[in-house]
């Protein structure tokens, strides 16, 4: 596909900043497209959910376990400048568990957290090769 120039703005508030803008919208794109002449944006946003958990009681209550897990969503889209209109979008989502507890009678307690760096960055990476599915070389085999 050839060399593909990018230029990291920041986050959307330094992009609005660059230009001098306040709002979001396809006036704000044709700015940042002039000022810092480029022809396209690739903006995303990142939500994670705060951690939910999921309590599991046994029977007779001799036992249990709390698990405590995450939603995350990265949504993805590429503005052409010139006019601030959509090209291409992707959303992926993702859940995971951030920590576990159980207890038992007659056991020892299990503990685990995961390191939150390495959890969210794993997480991260697997919702951008998902949303940029659509740029990686792939084949097809078609039988007619």
């Amino acid at each position: 596909q050839g060399l593909v120039r990018m230029i990291d703005l920041g986050t959307v508030e330094d992009a609005k900043r660059a230009v001098g803008v306040q709002g979001w919208n396809p006036e704000t794109f044709q700015a940042i497209g002039r000022e810092m002449n480029v022809q396209t944006l690739l903006i995303g946003e990142l939500k994670i959910s705060d951690a939910k958990p999921h309590v599991n009681i046994g029977a007779a209550l001799r036992s249990g376990s709390v698990n405590a897990e995450i939603d995350v969503v990265l949504e993805v889209q590429l503005i052409e400048t010139s006019t601030g209109a959509s090209l291409w979008s992707r959303t992926a989502q993702a859940r995971t568990s951030v920590g576990y507890l159980s207890v038992g009678k007659g056991r020892a307690p299990v503990f685990n957290v995961e390191d939150p760096e390495r959890a969210y960055g794993d997480l991260v990476d697997g919702l951008v090769a998902q949303v940029t599915r659509d740029f990686h070389v792939s084949w097809e085999r078609r039988y007619y």
